[in-house]
């Protein structure tokens, strides 16, 4: 399953993306008849089916379904808090997005240091307008982030959640460190964004 599911990933079209994926889908359900008490196993799938295979609802049941095998697994509340930020950006649900914190939060309570459940939830509270919060969220990122993770869209979040607060000059310090950390494709955004702030826009 894990290797479909990678093939997927990499697929040269949108057809061909679903046909692998489906295939991956196959072996999960195989998979988890083999090792049902396998709750990465579930996750998995229900990483397929939100990333993959647009099946909401059962990635959601597969979701609960690992809950129920292991309670203090962090992945799963970060996938479960990718799942109700998604139908909150998707529908601008404010029930969903307190579900994405809660789960978020909940998955951080368990591993102070899992950066992804950090970002995830720094996300909620700026989509929210929770300027701070969400500020404090990436900043914990920052300072758990392995030195092998590319920090970009941190800093660029947080140049943005200072903009917002009128603070240029935290605002231009974390544009410049998004800048010295992007690929190519990314620089000529953050310039901009630097060169907007310089103006004061």
């Amino acid at each position: 399953g894990r290797l479909y599911r990678w093939w997927a990933s990499v697929a040269p079209n949108a057809a061909e993306r679903i046909a692998r994926a489906q295939t991956a889908d196959g072996y999960y359900t195989r998979a988890v008849t083999l090792s049902p008490q396998n709750a990465t196993l579930w996750d998995e799938w229900a990483s397929l089916d939100l990333s993959f295979l647009d099946d909401r609802a059962g990635a959601l049941e597969k979701l609960n379904h690992s809950l129920g095998l292991d309670a203090k697994y962090d992945r799963t509340y970060a996938l479960l808090g990718d799942y109700h930020a998604t139908l909150a950006r998707a529908a601008g649900d404010p029930a969903e997005y307190a579900q994405a914190a809660e789960a978020y939060q909940r998955g951080i309570a368990l591993t102070p240091d899992a950066i992804s459940l950090r970002i995830g939830l720094g996300a909620v509270y700026s989509a929210t307008g929770q300027n701070d919060r969400a500020i404090d969220s990436y900043s914990q990122a920052v300072k758990v982030a392995p030195p092998t993770v590319n920090l970009t869209n941190v800093f660029r979040a947080l140049a943005e959640l200072y903009r917002r607060d009128g603070d240029k000059g935290n605002a231009l310090k974390y544009a410049r460190l998004a800048l010295s950390h992007a690929p190519d494709e990314m620089k000529p955004e953050i310039q901009k964004f630097i060169e907007e702030l310089n103006a004061g826009r």
